[in-house]
């Protein structure tokens, strides 16, 4: 029985050696297939690319196209609006023709080169001139300094209408705080004393020769060429300015009673400006308006005209009332000065040097 035994684990053994023996050799035998196969696709691709051609396609003048095989002597070709190639092996060793090599290896500048192929008859050589490259910076800058219209305004007053303006006097300040001012102002036509408390007492001789005085209120009562002591005393010291006071040159044309006065409806008046002093037009009006007295306290009434003559000269001698244009103020282009200065900018233009220095060879 320990026979037998020992003899089946030997057949055992003996057949698993002689199994892997077979299965070494199926792997080696499949190696040698995987070998074959690879060489018969290698063959098949190398053979492809001999077979293969690389086609240049080119156009006519009148756009027909023609493919034929592309070669290096067609790469190398010349032709207008055609664009060269070159080859270049793995050495950095451009390929060209022994034609080209040999007009290279005897010319020593492109021009020389070009010339080779009655490409080039005559070639200018152009350098850089410095003096060149500064004109360049400072014509830049000076388009840049361009003058615009924007940078030249001017402020002008557009008129739109006139208006009354009064320039208060010491003068007129005075004869506002004398009662008879308020009460010709109030319609009680009072005007008479106003212009003999302004002339003040004392004889006045008028423009043509007429002479009058003017006294004391307290002497001879309310009447024409009266005042009081109050009236004369505010009047004192003013009267010398009222002889250098001139009379406005402002016309009555369209003159309008001023400060709300309630001594009559406003009216314009005729009239022009007048040449002279106030104390010699007040001695004057005060002797055409005294033939108006009626002997009453107010000292009479005066016509609407003669009141506004009388206001136009309190109003514009005295108080140096005048008109003055009325409107606004606003930016315009003030192209005289533009026009100028863009004069001036374009005189101004640096002067143009040479661009190159030309030698022809």
């Amino acid at each position: 029985m320990g026979m037998s035994a020992s003899q089946a684990r030997l057949l055992s053994i003996t057949a698993r050696l002689t199994n892997n023996e077979y299965q070494s050799q199926m792997l080696t035998n499949s190696k040698l297939r995987l070998a074959t196969e690879t060489d018969k696709a290698t063959n098949k691709y190398m053979n492809a690319l001999d077979s293969q051609q690389l086609m240049y396609c080119n156009y006519d003048d009148t756009g027909a196209a023609t493919k034929v095989q592309l070669t290096p002597a067609l790469m190398y070709e010349y032709a207008p609006m055609k664009n060269q190639y070159s080859l270049i092996n793995n050495s950095g060793k451009m390929l060209v023709s022994s034609l080209d090599a040999k007009n290279y290896n005897e010319t020593n500048t492109l021009e020389d080169f070009l010339r080779c192929y009655g490409l080039v008859d005559d070639v200018t050589k152009e350098e850089r001139n410095p003096a060149y490259d500064a004109w360049v910076i400072n014509h830049y800058n000076w388009e840049l300094s361009e003058p615009q219209q924007s940078d030249y305004q001017k402020d002008v007053y557009i008129k739109t209408g006139e208006e009354w303006v009064y320039t208060d006097s010491e003068i007129y300040d005075a004869i506002a705080n004398i009662s008879c001012f308020s009460y010709t102002k109030n319609g009680q036509r009072c005007y008479m004393h106003v212009l003999s408390a302004l002339l003040g007492r004392g004889q006045h001789t008028t423009s043509d020769g007429h002479t009058f005085t003017v006294e004391r209120e307290e002497d001879i009562g309310w009447q024409w060429n009266s005042c009081t002591d109050s009236e004369a005393a505010t009047m004192d010291g003013l009267r010398d300015k009222l002889k250098n006071d001139p009379v406005s040159t402002e016309g009555m044309n369209g003159y309008v009673t001023p400060r709300a006065s309630s001594h009559g409806s406003s009216v314009h008046v005729n009239g022009s400006g007048g040449t002279g002093n106030c104390y010699q037009k007040c001695v004057d009006m005060l002797w055409r308006l005294h033939w108006n007295y009626d002997g009453s306290s107010t000292g009479g009434t005066a016509s609407q005209e003669e009141l506004d003559e009388f206001w136009f000269f309190v109003e514009c001698d005295l108080s140096e009332k005048h008109k003055e244009d009325i409107g606004y103020w606003e930016k315009q282009d003030d192209v005289e000065a533009f026009n100028e200065a863009h004069a001036n900018w374009v005189n101004s233009e640096p002067p143009m040097v040479s661009e190159v220095i030309e030698s022809t060879s």
